[in-house]
């Protein structure tokens, strides 16, 4: 039986207690992908990437069908990769794929994490994004009138904001922080949405499997769940035509790194289709807040299928 390793940002998975995440709908969560991959012949331990060394984990977590079991020096045969991305940890991942092959290809975790090149690589579908100098800034700002501020690296929505004027922009590490032009007229009728909103489609493999919309909560641009937005899971006939059409684009474009998991969040304006950005560590699970088993389930099963396409 091989081993895939789950493996974690700093201090996500913790070594001093009984269970490996503090929130224990997390811990039901992968309790759950692990019964998923066992009855495929597969073992899971979750644990942090700093654990990871020459193909070895130097401890993890390993749920044993009734409780979390603390394990050392374990030989694993694939990672999922679920850490956050920076330009330190590509070589690791990089490492990671030759050793034992990682889910998704350290590739397409740097483009989709790496908010700059993926609109290098989709500028014709990506609102106009530039490195936040204080002179990109300006000439934005006189062009659009107001621009979304947002990290280059990150993910929940974390260090996003909106600016209207210079003197609302703190001038930072340009190389690492981005400034986006702002989507107006954001609004999906046919799903009775207006305002800004965050349409986002999963795909594993080449396959659309699901697609849900995140609301800002009130007086907010931010429609992650994590910065108080709410989800809306909707049926993947009701997504917009030119948004599946613009996801086939997006997937013809990452077929060669298959397996892969990733999703591609728009904002629809008028009518047309904006890319976000695009999610190399989407959260698929639902024993969370908020969540369906009915609706995230189906889509844990496709993760499970790449995963076990990751060991073959």
């Amino acid at each position: 039986m091989k081993t895939v390793a789950f493996l974690w940002w700093e201090n996500e998975v913790k070594f001093d207690r009984d269970r490996p995440f503090d929130k224990k709908w997390k811990c039901d969560d992968y309790a759950e992908y692990t019964e998923m991959l066992r009855d495929r012949d597969i073992d899971v331990v979750c644990g942090e990437y700093r654990w990871y060394s020459d193909g070895k984990l130097e401890k993890a977590f390993r749920w044993d069908g009734e409780q979390w079991e603390k394990v050392e020096d374990v030989e694993i045969g694939g990672v999922y990769d679920l850490f956050r991305h920076d330009k330190e940890k590509y070589e690791l991942k990089k490492e990671m794929e030759e050793k034992v092959g990682i889910l998704n290809d350290p590739e397409v975790a740097d483009l989709c994490q790496d908010k700059l090149k993926t609109y290098q690589k989709f500028r014709g579908y990506i609102p106009e994004t530039r490195k936040a100098s204080k002179e990109n800034v300006e000439r934005m700002l006189e062009e659009y009138g107001k621009v979304i501020i947002k990290p280059r690296y990150g993910s929940s929505g974390e260090g996003i904001h909106v600016v209207e004027s210079l003197e609302d922009f703190e001038a930072s590490d340009s190389e690492n922080i981005l400034v986006q032009k702002f989507i107006g007229d954001a609004g999906i009728p046919e799903l009775d949405v207006e305002g800004p909103h965050d349409l986002r489609v999963l795909v594993v493999n080449d396959e659309v499997v699901g697609s849900y919309l995140r609301i800002p909560g009130e007086d907010s641009v931010l429609s992650n769940v994590a910065q108080g937005g709410s989800k809306n899971y909707i049926d993947l006939e009701d997504i917009p035509k030119k948004a599946l059409r613009r996801v086939k684009e997006v997937a013809d474009e990452l077929e060669e790194y298959r397996p892969v998991i990733y999703t591609v969040d728009f904002m629809m304006s008028s009518g047309e289709p904006f890319v976000v950005e695009l999610n190399s560590q989407p959260g698929v699970y639902y024993h969370g807040p908020g969540r369906s088993e009915q609706w995230e389930r189906p889509w844990m099963l496709k993760i499970v299928d790449a995963i076990e396409e990751l060991v073959e």
